[in-house]
This record gives C-alpha cells, structure tokens and sequence, in this order.
C-alpha cells in the first residue's frame, strides 16, 4: 500500500539530487531567477503591445470621421440615435458635445453626441425615379 510517507520520501530524495554540490555551480542557478520567466514573458507583451497600437489607430481614424460628420450637419438633417430614435437635427453646443434634434412636431430632445449612431441620407435630396 503506497503512503503519504513514501511519496515524501521521493520527493525529498528527488530535491537533494538537484541541490548542486559545486558552490559556482550554484552562483550561476541562482544568478538570474526571473530569466526563463522574461523569456516566455517578453514575445507575449510585445504582442500585446503592438494589438493595442493597431486598436488605438483604428479607433482614432473612427472617432476623427465621426467627429467631421458631427461638424457638417445642417439643419434638418437626418440621425438614427443608438436608441432607434429618427429624428433632424436642430443646433449643436459651442464644443458640439451636445445636439438638439427634432422628433415631431413641437416635439425636441437632447442628446449627447456620441449618442448619435446613423447618418441616414435625406430622401428628399435623392431626385425620384423618372419612368
């Protein structure tokens, strides 16, 4: 029958046979102990590193090209909002943080910028189809 003891006695043998004899033997296992550790570390953060960047230039390109269609609107233009809201848009604050949008008739409403998540075309700039 196999006991805890025994196991305890492997292992221990086991530990003694890799404790190196020689003291320069042992200078140079202990010298840089987070080594292997850099090694496996390093491709994995630099991977990560350059995934970062690649998302960061997408998301300023995006950001960019909202940001100029913020500034073009004009009155009674057309925006779907991130809550399915149609609407026009009315005016825009000094720093073009906050849009004022027409929903109805009498009927405005508030938004932050980023809220807005279409800029669908005017149908009425479209010319209708000549038959």
């Amino acid at each position: 029958m196999w006991s805890w003891l025994n196991t305890l006695l492997i292992l221990a043998d086991d530990t003694l046979q890799r404790v190196p004899v020689d003291p320069g033997e042992a200078a140079k296992q202990n010298e840089n102990p987070w080594g292997g550790l850099l090694t496996i570390m390093l491709p994995a953060l630099a991977f990560m590193l350059l995934v970062q960047m690649m998302l960061k230039r997408g998301e300023s390109g995006e950001s960019k090209r909202r940001t100029d269609q913020i500034a073009a609107l004009k009155k009674n233009d057309p925006i779907v909002t991130s809550g399915g809201i149609k609407g026009t848009f009315v005016s825009a604050s000094q720093d073009k943080s906050e849009i004022t949008i027409k929903i109805d008739d009498n009927t405005r409403m508030k938004i932050e910028a980023w809220a807005i998540r279409d800029f669908p075309k005017s149908s009425s700039s479209e010319e209708p189809a000549k038959s």
